[in-house]
């Protein structure tokens, strides 16, 4: 995966998601499991299909080369 960038559904400019900063947005637990506000982002980014793990990736089946690689979310 590369070329990460920040992106605005627009979902996110509706009255209950409070822009925090940088592409954070606050709401309510969207899967109605918690009263308790939680903060969402969503991203977009191109599949490498040349790279271990990626060559059979969708939109649907992503990877998780990410998360083995050792990259931080924050």
């Amino acid at each position: 995966m590369k070329n990460f960038k920040n992106y605005t559904p627009e979902k996110y400019t509706k009255y209950n998601y409070k822009k925090m900063e940088g592409g954070i947005y606050k709401t309510k637990c969207p899967y109605n499991v918690s009263d308790k506000d939680v903060f969402v982002t969503s991203l977009i980014f191109e599949m490498e299909p040349d790279c271990y793990g990626e060559e059979d990736a969708s939109p649907r089946n992503l990877t998780q080369i990410l998360i083995e690689k050792g990259m931080k979310l924050i």
